[in-house]
Order: structure tokens, then sequence, then C-alpha cells
């Protein structure tokens, strides 16, 4: 795992697999995600060997599945079952 050299931020295309800090897919060079991490503790990074900094994302291989748009699914599936209270939407626990 690595930062790009200009102050540890991607723009488009630039990040290579395993660099960061990626903000957005477009960040990614072609067939590279970017994988949005949540929180500020070090973890493995998928596709990826070594640990992330903290607060950093990385661009990793698309077959991980878990760029933007995987991750923000993620989180809005968390908030939905958050909101119905640990029951499903037929009303049953």
């Amino acid at each position: 795992l690595s930062l790009v050299p200009n102050g540890g931020l991607c723009e488009r295309g630039q990040c290579g697999r395993c660099q960061g800090d990626c903000d957005a897919d477009e960040d990614c060079a072609d067939g590279l995600v970017c994988y949005q991490r949540d929180g500020d503790a070090p973890d493995e990074v998928p596709g990826c060997n070594g640990i992330g900094l903290p607060e950093q994302d990385y661009c990793v291989p698309a077959s991980t599945g878990r760029g933007n748009d995987a991750a923000a699914e993620e989180r809005m599936e968390g908030n939905v079952k958050g909101a119905w209270g640990g029951m499903d939407r037929e009303g049953g626990g």
C-alpha cells in the first residue's frame, strides 16, 4: 500500500492498484475502484498486502466489489435496518 507522491491525493485515473488516497472510482486506473474505508483505525485493504493508513482510501481491483457504489449501498442497507429497529419490513422480527 502506498500514497501517491503529490501529497497523497489521487486525481482522475492517477492511482494504481493499492495506491491512495482516492475519493471516487474515477481517481483509480482502469479496472480499479476506490475502496472507501470507514473510521480512522488502520485495517486490511482487500486485494492488497499490508495495513492501510487511517482515514486513507485505496484503489483496489474491481473484482473485490468494494468501490464507492458497493460501500455506499452497504451503508444504506445498514441505515435501513437500523431504522426498522431490527424488524423486517413485513413487521416480524
